[in-house]
C-alpha cells in the first residue's frame, strides 16, 4: 500500500504488467525522444489499464514542456473548470473507443467521477495521438449530420428485421400536422377520422413545470395553429427531425390528449399500447430533463499544438452513459414507451442510440446489447415469448416490475397507467384476469414481493391494495424460488377500475382466501438487521421481516411495539444453487461442484383492521428457512385449522 501512495504521490500509479503484452516504458525511446515520466506521451495500449497523476504533477510537467500533460489540463479545465469542483487526481486510459479521461475528487475514498472521451477529426493535419480516435468533423450534434446514420437504421432494420409487420396504421385520435413546407414552420393538430398514415411518437420528460399542453379550453385553437414560437425546443426539434424523414405527423402526449378532460385522458392512455406499438419509430429525448432543452448539445471543440508544432483539433465530450443514468430513462411512463415502441431512437448527449426488437447499437459503437438493461424490448417482444408456458410469462411480468418499480412519477396515481400498455401486452400471452399488477393465474406467487426501501414512509394517498407491489414507493423485488407447496386458496379477486380500463387506476380491490393465520406480536429488534422488525410468537420465539414500509413512525399508518400481528403462511419453496468446493469442504471426495438446496417457508404479516367482518392488510413478508424432511411441514395446522378472510 506504501509503495503504491508513493508511486500516486510522485505522480504515476503504475500498471500491472500482463503476460505476452509488452508495453511501453519510461526508459524507451520513441520516435528518438523518451516520453514523459508522468504521462507516457498518452501512448498506451487497451491492456494498461488506468494510469493516474495529481493535477500538480501535469502542471509541472506541462511547465516543463510536455504537450501531452498540457493537453490533459486544458481538457480539465474546458469541460469541467473550478472552483466548481476540486479535482484530486487525473486518470486516463485507452478503450476500444479511444482516450478516456477520469476525474475524482478524491484520492483514495470512492470520489465523484466524471468521465471524458477524445476525439481528433477526419482533416486534422496530424494525428498526434495513435490511441485518440478520428471521427468525422461534426462541430455540433445536429439533424442534418446525423440523418445519414439514422436512416442507415431504418434501411437496415426494414429490410432484414420484423419489427414492423405492415407498412402504415390507423393514425391515433389526434396528431401533429408538421406540415411538408419547412419555409411555414408553425404545425397544428389534427382530429384523424381512422385514416391510415405514417406517424412518429416523442417521449420526453415533463420537467417540474407543465409547458406547452392541450386543454379544453386551447382544442380550437391547437387544431388551427400552434406557433413555431410557442414550442418548447424538444417539440421543435422533434418537428424538424420528422419534416426530415419525409413523414407528415407526430404525436406528443401533452398536445395530443386534453390535460383537463379527465374522460379523454383515459380513453387516451388506455390507448397507450397501440399508439406506440403503430409508430413508424420513437424519438427519445433521452438527454433532456425537460422540454426545454436541447437533444442536440453543442461540443466541445479544441485546438492544440502536437509534437511536431502543427495545430490539431480535439473534440471532448463527457463520457457517453449507455445505462439507465440518463434522465428520460428514469421516467416511469417511458418504460412501457420503450417497451412497447418497435423503434427508438435515444438522442443521448453526444450520439444516438438505436434500438429495435432484433437490434441495439449505438454511434460509437461501444454499447453492449446483452446487458440486462438493453435487453428489456426483448423480454417482451422476443421472438420465443409466445411459446412460454405459464411459468415463464410470469417470470417475465415480475422482471418487468421490478424494474418499473425503480422509476419516477410525477404523480403516483400514475402507477398503473403508465404500466397499462405492458399489461395489456402481456393479456396477448396470458389468458387470465389482470388484477391490481397481479395475474389470476399466477396470484399467489404474485403476492411474494417485498420493498427494497426498508425505512420508506406510507404513501400519503391510496393507490393500490397492500397486496399489491404498486401499494409501496421505491423499488420491490420478487422471490426466485420453485414452490413445493402452497398454504392458501384464493377463493376470490375484486379489482374495480376508475374508468374503462381494467388495467388503468384502481379504486378498490380485494382478495378472498382461505389460509392458516398463526397470532404474533410485534417485538423491538435487538439489533439492526436486513429487515428492521421483528415477531414473536406464542413459543417466544423471534422471526425478522421485511417491512412493507416503515410503520414505527407516527402518523395514520402507526403500529407500536406488542400489537398483535399474523403470520400467513403462502408457500414453501425450494431454492437450489451451485456450491463449489473448497479446502475445507470434502464430500464423497468430489471436487466438482455440486448441488446445494435451500428450503423456506414465505409468510404474509398481517394486521387486522376488523375483526368483525375479518378483514386483514398487508404490512410486511417473512421468508424462514426450514428443513425439509420429504414432509410437508405444515401439513397438520394446515387441515387442523383454516380460516376464511379477506385481504384488502
Amino acid at each position: 500500500m506504501e509503495n503504491c501512495r508513493e508511486r500516486l504521490i510522485a505522480g504515476l500509479r503504475t500498471y500491472e504488467a500482463i503476460e505476452d503484452e509488452p508495453h511501453p516504458c519510461p526508459d524507451q525511446e520513441i520516435n528518438g525522444r523518451l516520453p514523459c515520466k508522468i504521462c507516457w506521451d498518452l501512448r498506451l495500449l487497451p491492456t494498461a489499464g488506468w494510469l493516474f497523476a495529481l493535477p500538480e504533477s501535469l502542471r509541472d510537467s506541462a511547465k516543463s514542456g510536455c504537450l501531452s500533460c498540457s493537453l490533459l489540463l486544458d481538457v480539465v479545465s474546458c469541460c469541467c473548470p473550478p472552483p466548481s469542483t476540486e479535482w484530486r487526481k487525473v486518470s486516463w486510459h485507452q478503450r476500444d473507443t479511444g482516450l478516456c479521461v477520469g476525474l475524482y475528487t478524491k484520492l483514495y475514498q470512492a470520489a465523484q467521477f466524471v468521465g471524458l472521451e477524445l476525439f481528433t477529426f477526419e482533416e486534422s493535419s496530424e494525428s498526434p495521438l495513435p490511441l485518440i480516435p478520428r471521427i468525422a468533423n461534426r462541430p455540433q450534434f445536429s439533424i442534418d449530420l446525423v440523418l445519414p446514420t439514422v436512416l442507415d437504421w431504418i434501411f437496415s432494420c426494414d429490410a432484414g428485421h420484423s419489427c414492423r409487420l405492415t407498412e402504415t396504421h390507423p393514425l391515433p385520435k389526434r396528431v401533429i400536422d408538421v406540415g411538408d413546407n419547412t419555409l411555414l414552420p408553425d404545425v397544428k393538430l389534427a382530429e384523424s377520422n381512422g385514416e391510415e398514415s405514417l406517424y412518429i411518437c416523442l417521449s420526453h420528460c415533463w420537467g417540474p413545470s407543465q409547458g406547452l399542453t392541450t386543454t379544453s379550453a386551447t382544442l380550437v385553437d391547437r387544431k388551427t395553429r400552434i406557433p413555431w414560437t410557442s414550442l418548447p425546443t424538444v417539440f421543435r426539434e422533434a418537428v424538424n427531425f420528422t419534416r426530415h424523414l419525409g413523414i407528415r405527423y407526430l404525436w406528443i402526449d401533452s398536445l395530443c390528449i386534453i390535460q383537463d378532460d379527465t374522460k379523454d385522458w383515459q380513453d387516451q392512455s388506455a390507448a397507450m399500447a397501440t399508439t406506440y406499438r403503430n409508430s413508424y419509430i420513437t424519438i427519445a429525448a433521452s438527454i433532456c430533463w425537460h422540454s426545454h432543452e436541447s437533444m442536440f448539445p453543442l461540443s466541445n471543440k479544441m485546438s492544440f499544438l502536437g509534437h511536431s508544432g502543427d495545430p490539431f483539433s480535439l473534440q471532448i465530450r463527457r463520457r457517453v452513459d449507455h445505462f439507465a443514468q440518463l434522465p428520460l430513462m428514469k421516467r416511469g411512463w417511458f418504460f412501457q414507451e420503450r417497451l412497447l415502441s418497435p423503434r427508438v431512437l435515444h438522442f443521448g448527449g453526444g450520439e444516438l442510440i438505436w434500438e429495435c426488437m432484433e437490434r441495439t447499437t449505438c454511434e460509437c459503437k461501444s454499447i453492449d446489447p446483452k446487458t440486462f438493461f438493453w435487453q428489456g424490448k426483448a423480454r417482451l417482444h422476443g421472438k420465443d415469448i409466445s411459446h412460454l408456458v405459464a411459468d415463464g410469462l410470469k417470470e417475465v411480468w415480475h422482471s418487468l416490475v421490478e424494474d418499473y418499480s425503480q422509476l419516477k412519477l410525477t404523480y403516483e396515481s400514475d402507477i398503473f397507467p403508465a404500466l397499462s400498455g405492458a399489461a395489456k401486452w402481456m393479456e396477448r400471452y396470458r389468458n387470465t384476469a389482470y388484477l391490481a399488477g397481479l395475474w389470476r393465474d399466477s396470484i399467489v406467487e404474485d403476492l411474494l414481493w417485498r420493498s427494497d426501501h426498508l425505512l420508506r414512509g406510507m404513501l400519503p394517498d391510496w393507490r393500490a391494495p397492500s397486496w399489491s407491489w404498486a401499494s409501496v414507493g421505491g423499488g420491490i423485488r420478487y422471490f426466485k424460488e420453485a414452490v413445493r407447496y402452497t398454504y392458501i386458496e384464493v377463493t376470490e379477486v375484486e379489482s374495480i377500475a376508475t374508468g374503462p380500463d381494467p388495467t388503468g387506476e384502481v379504486s378498490s380491490a380485494r382478495i378472498h382466501l382461505v389460509g392458516y393465520l398463526q397470532p404474533v406480536k410485534l417485538v423491538l429488534a435487538t439489533q439492526m438487521d436486513l429487515s428492521c422488525f421483528k415477531i414473536e410468537d406464542h413459543s417466544r420465539k423471534t422471526f425478522a421481516f421485511y417491512g412493507d414500509f416503515n410503520f414505527l413512525d407516527d402518523g395514520e399508518q402507526h403500529i407500536s411495539y406488542g400489537t398483535c400481528l399474523y403470520r400467513l403462511p403462502v408457500v414453501f419453496s425450494m431454492y437450489a444453487y451451485l456450491q463449489e468446493p473448497d479446502s475445507t469442504t470434502v464430500i464423497r471426495n468430489f471436487s466438482t461442484p455440486w448441488t446445494v438446496a435451500e428450503h423456506n417457508m414465505w409468510s404474509l404479516i398481517l394486521l387486522c383492521i376488523s375483526r368483525e367482518r375479518n378483514i386483514y392488510k398487508r404490512v410486511g413478508i417473512l421468508s424462514e428457512r426450514v428443513e425439509y424432511k420429504w414432509v410437508d411441514p405444515l401439513q397438520d395446522a394446515w387441515i387442523k385449522s383454516k380460516d376464511r378472510f379477506t385481504l384488502v
